[in-house]
């Protein structure tokens, strides 16, 4: 998982929640990208979870629509970086992977 701090990280599924709070406040990606101050391609692609989201971007995301982005980074993880360890390969495997899963969802509920 992407880590924004060194106690804090994106949360796994923050597409799905950018989208569903979007629309639960009848904004269209036009009205959120303007907002937010990105293109509306950016923010598809955050909601695709093609991308992550940038700090600034995500804590604007969270001010908006009321959400949270950020949880905490986990014990093992903060041991792993205080051993000089790194997750960052792993996460960004499971990041691919996770993102695949998503798209493949995304076909069988066409």
């Amino acid at each position: 998982m992407r880590r924004f701090r060194e106690d804090k990280e994106l949360v796994e599924d923050y597409g799905e929640r950018i989208k569903r709070a979007r629309e639960a406040k009848g904004l269209s990606r036009e009205d959120l990208a303007r907002l937010v101050g990105i293109k509306v391609s950016t923010l598809r692609s955050i909601e695709n979870q093609d991308f992550a989201p940038d700090v600034e971007t995500a804590e604007k995301l969270e001010k908006i629509l009321g959400i949270k982005l950020f949880q905490e980074v986990s014990d093992a993880d903060n041991a792993a970086s205080a051993a000089g360890g790194s997750v960052r390969g792993a996460d960004i495997l499971a990041f691919r992977s996770r993102r695949e899963e998503v798209k493949k969802k995304k076909k069988k509920g066409d």
